[in-house]
């Protein structure tokens, strides 16, 4: 008798290896997309911004004050003063974008004082900001703003101010978090203590 063996493996066999090979392939994809979820409905690290705008609500206040004060310039920063900016350790201005400026003379055209800047630097280092200015709000209404050095508690695409506004400005959230997964980007504000809030700007 002559037995004729077969290099394939009967069809049975071979049905159950593509089940365990298909049932493999869908709990990864299934872990897959259970692991991608999660990181993405995870709870934030908390806002630290209130705390942290109690601790330096003098230096805050001061900002804004002086900022209001000024009648020759609406913004203040360590790489700008009013039209001027430094920009590779020059200063220029959009105006004359050709002509290189040394930093006494953009004081001298802003009315700053040297030992003003100095004072306005200083604040901006003791509460990590970079840049105070004032805008015009709905209503004609003038905000004074402080730009902040972006923080690692946050979204790398979301960065954080704060606002000194007599009207609350919109939208109001208790939570940045809740309403930023959800969209692509935006603006929104969470009320601090009394007229400050938090600006945070999401792209």
């Amino acid at each position: 008798k002559h037995y004729f063996i077969s290099s394939k493996p009967p069809l049975k066999r071979m049905r159950k290896k593509r089940t365990r090979l298909g049932k493999l392939v869908v709990s990864a994809f299934c872990l897959t997309v259970i692991v991608f979820v999660a990181r993405a409905v995870r709870s934030p690290a908390p806002d630290v911004s209130i705390g942290f705008f109690g601790t330096h609500r003098a230096e805050f206040v001061e900002l804004r004050d002086m900022m209001l004060e000024e009648s020759g310039v609406f913004s203040v920063g360590q790489s700008n003063v009013g039209d001027f900016w430094l920009f590779d350790g020059k200063w220029t201005s959009p105006q004359d974008r050709f002509v290189v400026y040394e930093k006494k003379d953009v004081l001298a055209a802003t009315g700053l004082s040297a030992a003003r800047y100095k004072s306005y630097l200083d604040l901006l280092m003791s509460v990590n900001a970079f840049r105070v200015y004032k805008r015009m709000a709905s209503g004609h209404e003038q905000q004074v703003v402080v730009n902040m050095i972006p923080d690692s508690d946050l979204p790398a695409d979301a960065t954080r101010n704060f606002v000194f506004s007599l009207d609350p400005p919109k939208p109001l959230t208790k939570n940045f978090f809740a309403i930023w997964r959800p969209r692509s980007s935006g603006v929104a504000y969470t009320p601090v203590h009394d007229d400050w809030y938090v600006e945070y700007e999401w792209k």
